[in-house]
Parts: structure tokens; sequence; C-alpha cells
């Protein structure tokens, strides 16, 4: 059995093993959602229990006249931006595809 998270609340594997879960959760929650994601990671009712009530920031933009802006914000003052990057940019990246889906 997979075991995430020690009894000690330190994660035992991964870029931030021996690390706390709690300052993961707050510095990277986008890792812990992507974590429990993963089949494998799943089976470990623990971590899954710990990490079940996070909430991710907003996704925001690190490209572009609007990088260092979420997605909200870009739709609220320049909705045609948004339209542009569904329809007129290849967006590679999987969750900004899945971001974008939602506007």
């Amino acid at each position: 059995m997979v075991c995430i998270v020690n009894e000690c609340g330190t994660i035992t594997m991964g870029k931030y093993e021996d690390e706390q879960l709690d300052d993961i959760i707050r510095r990277d929650p986008r890792y812990i959602k992507w974590l429990r994601e993963q089949d494998w990671a799943q089976a470990d009712k623990d971590f899954m229990e710990a990490t079940d009530d996070i909430k991710l920031p907003p996704m925001m933009l690190w490209f572009g006249k609007y990088k260092g802006m979420n997605l909200r914000s870009i739709a609220n003052i320049d909705p045609g931006y948004i339209q542009y990057m569904k329809h007129g940019m290849v967006i590679r990246n999987a969750e900004l595809r899945k971001e974008l889906s939602k506007y």
C-alpha cells in the first residue's frame, strides 16, 4: 500500500519529500490536486481524507499581455481576449484549456 504522508504529516515521496503536507497545501495546491488524481495515490485513504477540501487558487496566466492575472479578471475586463485564447491560439497546457472552456 502507498503511504504518501506519514504519521507526522510529512510527505514521503516526490518533489516535496520530507516536507510537511500543510506547507505544500499552502505553497502548491495544484501539486496536491495532481497527486489526488493519480490512481496509485487514491489507495492512501488518509491522504485522500486529509486533502479532500483543498481549494485551488484561480489560474494565473504566465504569458501574454495579461501575464500574472487570473482568467476571471481577464474575462471581466477583456472577454474578447478569452475568446481569442480559446479559438485563435494553440493551447498545449491541458489545465489551461480546461479552465478556458468555462468561459
